[in-house]
């Protein structure tokens, strides 16, 4: 749970990424009513917000991301937090045909300060991630990174966070220039 891995790695460096899917009674509820739905995900965001409060050493402004693919629940964690947590947007292969326009209005639109990206998407579409970089703050979070030559690569495009299953097997690679 939430609570034990809180428990287990509190650390005041350590970054967490709280990334909230939809849970099966919303999938149920979407086809029934929206409105029901939007409630789900505001219990679970309530919920994950209570139990950061029980951990007062961590601070959601600079030791929080949380990341969905719904842009309603980004909306609502913006909302539970007065808009001072970090959201981004995940985004995975079927956003790699988004037009650049597309991502920023779908990004705008979620109240996202950036994005999570399946690592294929962000080296497919590293260019307008950059563009759009310039045009406003993005944090860029790059997963699920396993190959350690894949992780340079990354590494040289300054995307500042990259997950991985294995950290400890990829940890401070060497970088060839």
């Amino acid at each position: 749970t939430l609570r034990s891995l809180l428990e287990s790695f509190r650390h005041d460096q350590m970054l967490y990424m709280i990334d909230i899917k939809q849970c099966e009674d919303c999938e149920a509820r979407t086809e029934i009513r929206r409105d029901s739905v939007l409630s789900c995900c505001e219990r679970v965001v309530r919920s994950v917000f209570g139990i950061l409060a029980d951990f007062p050493a961590i601070n959601v402004r600079e030791h929080v991301v949380f990341s969905s693919t719904q842009p309603e629940v980004l909306r609502i964690v913006k909302k539970q937090s007065a808009n001072s947590a970090k959201a981004t947007l995940s985004m995975d292969l079927r956003y790699a045909l988004y037009s650049r326009a597309r991502l920023i209005r779908t990004l705008k639109t979620a109240q996202a300060d950036g994005i999570s990206g399946y690592y294929r998407f962000v080296q497919r579409r590293a260019r307008s991630l950059r563009a759009i970089q310039r045009q406003r703050p993005l944090l860029i979070f790059v997963w699920t990174v396993n190959d350690r030559q894949i992780v340079c690569d990354l590494l040289k495009t300054d995307f500042p966070a990259i997950i991985s299953d294995f950290p400890h097997e990829i940890s401070k690679p060497a970088i060839s220039t």
